[in-house]
């Protein structure tokens, strides 16, 4: 019987084996070039983010709201939740990192820059067809 995280190919059922690719990064690190660097250095083509731990130092979030586009600044933030998929075309990384906050007043949205306090963790999935 096909499972949830088995892979289809030609009528052929090939397990996918998952694996985590556990980022952390120092006082200043730059979020969205630490994932780029972190899948290259690893050889991962294709990443789905599973979770983040830690605070920004700053960051731009975007959104939209009742039909219109918001955008915010950030600092000294926690960020609670995280979701978001990556993928190399070529040598060009595509993809986005969604977020939500803590604190009196959560945002969510797309991270589109930001810089990490240090410890923060970025958790990327990975899976991998094993025949």
């Amino acid at each position: 019987m096909t499972r949830f995280d088995d892979i289809i190919d030609h009528g052929k059922v090939h397990k996918a084996e998952k694996k985590l690719l556990k980022l952390v990064l120092e006082e200043d690190d730059n979020l969205l070039k630490s994932i780029e660097e972190g899948m290259k250095e690893h050889g991962v083509k294709e990443a789905t983010v599973e979770d983040i731990n830690g605070s920004v130092k700053e960051a731009t979030l975007t959104n939209m709201e009742k039909g219109k586009y918001n955008e915010f600044e950030v600092r000294e933030t926690e960020l609670i939740r995280a979701s978001g998929l990556f993928k190399f075309g070529g040598d060009d990384l595509w993809g986005s990192l969604n977020v939500f906050t803590g604190g009196r007043k959560p945002i969510s949205g797309k991270l589109t820059k930001g810089t990490a306090m240090d410890g923060l963790e970025i958790k990327l999935l990975i899976k991998q067809n094993t025949k």
